[in-house]
């Protein structure tokens, strides 16, 4: 169908040039135009000559507008999209219009800024117009979602994660930001059960959309922490790292796989490997964190009861120091690494 379209827009765009005609008919074929392209230049170039044509013809409406937001969302450079965007709005401003596409455009906008504060008050300049006009759409989803990303309280994360899901399960949309949201409700809930129900809502999601990404990853991993038994466990964090080692991304969150992975085996050397993924990915990263001294740790107390006391004081060490440089010296893990190694 988009294609049929395609064709059609170009037909008519052909007729307007020999007829060298430009008028608000021409400028509304190019934005038809951007919206069946199939690049991301092409729309971006049918937008842009678009409102050339309403600049031209010194035309302000809502359709111009729409064309201001499309072309923001197609541009890469931030500035350019605040910029864009802000178009869209002082043009909703100014006639007045307060539908459901000036909220798009504050939502947009939000979604342009790295201060929390800005982001939160665009969203919330979007939901008040969303909620005005009983819009119950994605954006409007999405708008409560991304609030709960921005709020401190887990109970406050929770509440508009929550309201987010009811937009979602009334209008059927099962889309990659619906299961990022279900993932996220999941990790703001208190019960058990609960959290396990979002996890494997947030899954089915993505399997049903064939989506393999650090986020399909990162739920499984979560649902392993929380599972019983180990053998279900350890089947969670292997699709985990599966994942992670298709998409070939070694972060943070691998490596936690790989530890979490670790301690569901009985076998010794499986856990040694596995702590020891864990340790070498941490490494990679460069990054100091509780969850690398955690590694060390484990991996140091494996060495120790396998004999291996040298391997078991040095892991042991180092565990210890990064404990004491990130908890201190009177945290129980610093305090039992201590004991543990008889470093002292």
């Amino acid at each position: 169908q988009m294609c049929i379209r395609d064709r059609y827009y170009s037909k008519a765009l052909a007729i307007c040039e020999a007829l060298r005609v430009e008028d608000e008919n021409l400028a509304v074929i190019y934005y038809n135009l951007g919206l069946t392209a199939e690049s991301k230049e092409e729309q971006v170039k049918f937008y842009t000559a678009s409102l050339a044509v309403y600049d031209k013809l010194e035309i302000d409406n809502e359709q111009k507008a729409l064309v201001y937001n499309n072309l923001g969302a197609k541009t890469d450079d931030k500035e350019r999209q605040q910029e864009h965007y802000m178009n869209a709005l002082n043009i909703y401003k100014r006639l007045g219009i307060k539908n459901g596409n000036r909220g798009d455009a504050y939502y947009n906008m939000g979604t342009t800024f790295d201060d929390k504060e800005e982001q939160s008050r665009y969203y919330l300049k979007a939901l008040k117009i969303y909620n005005r006009n009983s819009i119950e759409s994605e954006n409007a989803a999405r708008a409560y979602n991304d609030l709960g990303n921005l709020a401190d309280k887990k109970e406050d994360k929770n509440k508009y994660y929550t309201k987010a899901l009811k937009i979602y399960n009334k209008t059927e949309v099962e889309s990659e930001n619906t299961a990022a949201t279900y993932y996220n409700y999941a990790s703001t809930c208190a019960d058990k059960d609960k959290r396990i129900e979002g996890y494997r809502k947030a899954i089915a999601i993505y399997n049903k959309l064939g989506i393999e990404s650090q986020n399909t990853a990162r739920v499984y991993n979560s649902l392993g922490t929380i599972s019983q038994p180990k053998e279900v466990q350890r089947d969670l964090y292997h699709k985990s790292i599966a994942i992670y080692q298709k998409i070939n991304l070694e972060d943070k969150h691998t490596a936690a796989a790989y530890f979490n992975l670790g301690s569901t085996h009985e076998s010794t050397k499986k856990r040694k490997e596995y702590y020891s993924k864990a340790i070498d990915i941490y490494e990679r990263l460069g990054k100091e964190s509780v969850k690398l001294g955690d590694a060390r740790h484990y991996l140091g107390v494996l060495e120790r009861d396998s004999g291996n006391m040298q391997e078991a004081r040095r892991q042991g060490k180092l565990a210890y120091e990064l404990y004491l440089k990130l908890l201190g010296a009177e945290h129980p893990k610093t305090k039992t690494t201590v004991a543990q190694f008889k470093l002292f």
